[in-house]
């Protein structure tokens, strides 16, 4: 029970869930091609899934920066960092300690709260046959998500950029990009307007 219980199971775990992410992608795409009547589910879970890679990543970096006692009052959070607001250059810069830190966390535990009750709300609109892609409610929904899914990458880019010089070493350079290349096609290739 010590190994379940140690401190470097839990971001192991998390790791491997944002690994096997793609290969579970790939296998409920699969599904969704053979059983075409169940694809909006499937579609719907890997959308679930994903943002919860989200707020495992960003409980990865957290994790990393904490490591380095990264979090006092002598660094900066950038607020004005694209995707969100890279044009807003009036935002301050704030504090990099716990508290905001924690404030940023939250935001991205509602974002996933959002993002699941959106996805559920799709779900039981297409098992009472009343979702239509056409439909202004459908567009109305991939519009919220796209804002919760740009909202959520804001989060993580905040962090990023603070501790860019930690978490540099760890590969997030390349991680961050990729993530949001990832995420932006498979949100406007679900999203029809």
């Amino acid at each position: 029970m010590k190994f379940i219980n140690g401190p470097t199971t839990i971001p192991a775990l998390r790791t491997l869930m944002i690994l096997g992410a793609f290969g579970l992608f790939s296998f409920l795409s699969f599904l969704g091609m053979l059983f075409f009547r169940s694809s909006k589910m499937l579609h719907s879970a890997v959308d679930v899934f994903e943002v919860f890679c989200i707020l495992f990543f960003l409980e990865n970096m957290i994790g990393h920066l904490t490591l380095h006692h990264f979090f006092d009052d002598t660094k900066k959070l950038i607020l004005h960092t694209p995707p969100c607001c890279c044009c807003l250059r009036c935002l301050p810069l704030a504090r990099s300690s716990s508290r905001n830190v924690e404030r940023i966390r939250t935001c991205l535990h509602v974002v996933v709260v959002i993002w699941v009750v959106l996805e559920s709300i799709r779900i039981i609109r297409t098992m009472e046959c009343q979702y239509d892609v056409d439909s202004s409610a459908a567009a109305l929904t991939n519009i919220l998500m796209m804002i919760v899914f740009f909202c959520a990458m804001w989060g993580l880019i905040i962090i990023y950029r603070s501790g860019h010089d930690i978490l540099h070493r760890y590969n997030y350079t390349i991680k961050i990009p990729r993530l949001q290349r990832d995420g932006l096609y498979r949100k406007s290739s679900s999203t029809r307007f």
